[in-house]
């Protein structure tokens, strides 16, 4: 399956993305801690967190607001099947799906595209994979970008979460 990405297919690219070193990555630990932060719902995030927030967007900004959504909106109509039985880039804000699935989902979703689906509905999908041009610092900021958009009850109905908070 080929996987495209603003029209251009990973074959078709000069060079492929390389990941960062392993030593760039070792902050993803604080990114993780800030994702379990924004996990508690408060509703208000902290300045560590916004801090986090705002990397995540530049990141959406970057590689994900093309086919997502500058507001992370999603394209029209996509839960509708485009001619080829593809799917459009679904939302990532509250109207979406996204809320439904848990963080390890999700973050598998960003790392390995539609690869990262159940074999059967790889077709589905045109979403490439990120594993090797994001580092997981990027990605864990990227989560929490996505997950301080949806309102504190979305946030407690994620699968994962505790309710109770």
């Amino acid at each position: 399956m080929r996987q495209r990405f603003t029209g251009i297919t990973r074959t078709e690219t000069a060079s492929k993305p390389t990941r960062r070193s392993a030593a760039a990555a070792a902050p993803a630990l604080l990114i993780a801690c800030g994702a379990a932060l924004l996990s508690s719902c408060s509703g208000s995030f902290s300045a560590a967190e916004q801090a986090q927030i705002e990397a995540g967007r530049q990141i959406y900004l970057t590689h994900c607001a093309a086919c997502h959504g500058q507001d992370l909106e999603g394209q029209p109509d996509w839960q509708e099947p485009n001619p080829d039985g593809t799917f459009k880039a679904p939302p990532h804000d509250a109207s979406g799906h996204t809320w439904h699935h848990d963080d390890a989902t999700i973050l598998d979703r960003i790392r390995g595209g539609a690869a990262a689906l159940p074999e059967k509905l790889q077709w589905i999908s045109n979403m490439p994979a990120y594993e090797e041009i994001l580092t997981e610092e990027e990605i864990q900021a990227l989560l929490v970008y996505i997950k301080s958009s949806w309102p504190a009850d979305i946030r407690r109905a994620q699968p994962g979460n505790d309710p109770s908070n």
